[in-house]
């Protein structure tokens, strides 16, 4: 007799408390074949959920990534603005120094025009008193 058919047992062999421990035997293998359907579908759902979070992972890396090279432009560029801004200040320096001398020029230029005003009123004078002493003398020499 093979072992299979030593596990076969007729129904009339059957006691009643035998038969309530087989129901209640076949009452638990349904109840963990449910559980064990139950802990299959967690355990895709769980997969499932790993997979999504390392794709996430995966993104959350790249968008980390894109930031610090997005922090190192940043940083250039505020080092750049920083040049720049101490350029305007050197060139608003020299614009002061030059309206200065643009200043200077324009007064010197004013002295200028009135010393050859003055210059031209003595020259006028000159030549008057000139012509008038040579008058004098030609009206003396004719006299």
């Amino acid at each position: 007799m093979c072992a299979k058919d030593r596990l076969r047992v007729l129904p009339s062999q059957c006691t009643p408390s035998f038969k309530y421990r087989l129901e209640d035997a076949l009452t638990n293998c349904k109840k963990l074949q449910h559980t064990l359907k139950v802990k299959d579908k967690t355990i895709v759902s769980l997969e499932t959920r790993l997979e999504a979070a390392h794709v996430f992972e995966l993104e959350c890396n790249k968008i980390t990534k894109s930031l610090d090279e997005k922090k190192i432009r940043i940083t250039q560029l505020k080092s750049r603005v920083r040049i720049f801004e101490g350029e305007k200040h050197e060139n608003e320096a020299i614009l002061r120094t030059l309206k200065e001398k643009e200043d200077n020029a324009v007064f010197l230029g004013e002295n200028l025009k009135s010393c050859m005003d003055e210059l031209a009123v003595l020259e006028n004078r000159f030549i008057l008193e000139n012509n008038l002493t040579r008058f004098v003398k030609i009206f003396e020499m004719g006299v």
